[in-house]
C-alpha cells in the first residue's frame, strides 16, 4: 500500500514539476518577445517621428524632388531622418525598412544622400515575420505606394499604418507624421 501511495505522489509531483517548468519556459519566451517588440516599437516611433521632407539624390547623382518612397510587394519604405542618437549633434540619415527572408530589417545609411550604397548599418529588428505592409494617408485617403503623383513627391504622408505578422500574431502601428510635411526650397 505504501508503495502505491509513494508511486502516486511521485507521479503527481513529476507532473507538477513538468507543468511548472513548461510554464516558466513559456513566461521567459513571452518576456523575450515583449522586450523584442518594445525595441521594435521604439525604433519605429522614433524613426517616423524624426522623419524630414528632404529630397533624395538618384542613383546617378541627380537631385530629385522625392522626399519619401513606399512600394509594396515587396514592401520597402525609404525616407530621411534626423539621427536622434545624440541630442547635442543631429545628423541626417537615410533609412530603409524592408523584409529580408522573414526578417524585418532597418537599414541606416551614413548620410541622407548616400553615394556609396554599401555604406550602411543593418539592424535585424524582428524575425519570423510572414507579412509586412505599409499604407500611407495623404489627408483624404489611404495609399499602398508613395508618391502617388508628381505633386506628392515633395511631401510626406500625413499618417502611416504599418502591419506586421509574426507567429500568427498581427501587430499594427498607426503613426501620425510630423507637421513639417512639405519640402521647401
Amino acid at each position: 500500500m505504501s508503495l502505491l501511495i509513494m508511486s502516486l505522489v511521485l507521479t503527481l509531483s513529476t507532473n507538477f514539476m513538468r507543468s511548472s517548468f513548461t510554464s516558466n519556459t513559456s513566461s521567459i519566451k513571452n518576456s523575450m518577445s515583449l522586450e523584442e517588440f518594445q525595441i521594435l516599437s521604439s525604433f519605429i516611433r522614433k524613426d517616423f517621428q524624426y522623419m524630414k521632407p528632404i529630397p533624395r539624390i538618384d542613383s546617378i547623382g541627380e537631385n530629385t524632388s522625392i522626399v519619401f518612397t513606399l512600394q509594396n510587394n515587396p514592401t520597402i519604405v525609404e525616407f530621411t531622418v534626423f539621427d536622434y542618437a545624440d541630442e547635442g549633434f543631429k545628423e541626417l540619415s537615410r533609412l530603409q525598412y524592408f523584409l529580408d527572408r522573414k526578417v524585418l530589417v532597418r537599414k541606416q545609411f551614413y548620410s541622407d544622400q548616400p553615394f556609396n550604397q554599401e555604406d550602411n548599418l543593418i539592424f535585424s529588428l524582428l524575425e519570423n515575420v510572414t507579412n509586412f505592409s505599409i499604407q500611407v494617408f495623404d489627408g483624404e485617403q489611404w495609399h499602398d505606394f508613395w508618391p502617388k503623383s508628381p505633386i506628392m513627391e515633395r511631401s510626406l504622408p500625413r499618417a502611416l499604418q504599418l502591419t506586421l505578422e509574426q507567429d500568427n500574431q498581427i501587430f499594427q502601428y498607426l503613426l501620425p507624421i510630423n507637421n513639417e510635411t512639405i519640402f521647401k526650397n
